[in-house]
């Protein structure tokens, strides 16, 4: 797919004080755009770890069918976005997953090391399901989770760094009890840093490089 970046680059993420970069990364064998979706993403990858700023990665597998995109969310999908997108760049000492909850969560994030934001969206007819998927995976030491707001909810100087497929964010988030950190909720911005600007997210020593 092609998912280019039009709006800030790794640089720009580290001069305006910025916490991260958040990159979408739809892979579809069949579109030879997915080439340079996926050197741009490597780039952005090796750019922000260059800098020891978060570089949070959202791959999709994903196929046209009758004219529209549309994301495989099957287990087996989901493995394999994440092992394409763990080797993204030099180093994924810096690197973050953000992935959909679908069947079989402890299998699909056995699958990296690399700690992962648990993506929320629509919410099934069966709820009481959804929300039990959502207990499982939430009880994976690797998830952590924050809740999905529309852009008009966030804070103006958050929201200037949602253009495009590459995105900034301002905070590092809180912990939970356990050490797992998550975004800050909107109206509610942390203190400037949570984690020293020296250390991975997964603390000093991180994942090795996929």
């Amino acid at each position: 797919m092609d998912d280019r970046f039009t709006g800030y680059d790794a640089d720009s993420i580290a001069r305006m004080g910025f916490d991260g970069g958040k990159m979408l990364f739809r892979i579809d064998p069949d579109d030879p755009a997915t080439v340079v979706t996926m050197e741009a993403c490597a780039r952005a990858v090796s750019g922000l770890a260059s800098h020891a700023l978060m570089a949070m990665v959202e791959p999709f597998i994903s196929h046209r069918l009758d004219g529209r995109v549309r994301n495989d969310l099957s287990p087996e999908a989901v493995i394999r976005s994440i092992t394409v997108a763990a080797g993204l760049g030099t180093t994924s000492a810096y690197t973050w997953l953000k992935l959909p909850v679908v069947d079989d969560m402890e299998r699909v994030l056995a699958a990296s090391m690399l700690p992962v934001l648990l993506l929320g969206g629509e919410v099934s007819a069966d709820q009481d399901a959804a929300f039990e998927r959502w207990r499982k995976a939430l009880q994976i030491p690797s998830a952590a989770r924050a809740r999905h707001r529309p852009v008009g909810a966030l804070p103006a100087r958050r929201r200037r760094g949602q253009r495009g497929g590459h995105r900034a964010f301002h905070g590092a988030g809180v912990r939970s009890e356990i050490g797992r950190q998550v975004l800050p909720e909107a109206g509610n911005e942390p203190e400037r840093r949570l984690l020293p600007r020296g250390d991975p997210p997964n603390g000093p020593a991180g994942p090795t490089a996929a």
